[in-house]
């Protein structure tokens, strides 16, 4: 992942949203200057260019979102996706 990458002092390359799964929206909308913090965990990430992740996304403790997304790393998406 790009952050693993970051961590050890590879290059972080781009990554392109796959899919989201059990999207949890638990408000309406956020309001502009709003400061959200946002907490993943990776479920899968192998040697290959696909990676799984849970994320939720708070705001000063209040859990706005949570969800599961699968992403593929690279810097060109492949020929059929």
């Amino acid at each position: 992942s790009g952050l693993r990458n970051r961590r050890t002092g590879m290059s972080v390359e781009p990554a392109f949203l796959v899919s989201c799964r059990e999207l949890n929206l638990e408000v309406n909308r956020l309001q502009h200057g709003d400061i959200v913090e946002i907490h993943a965990q990776v479920v899968f990430a192998g040697r290959g260019p696909l990676a799984s992740f849970t994320c939720e996304v708070f705001r000063r403790g209040e859990r706005l979102a949570s969800g599961s997304v699968n992403v593929y790393e690279g810097d060109r998406v492949p020929n059929g996706v």
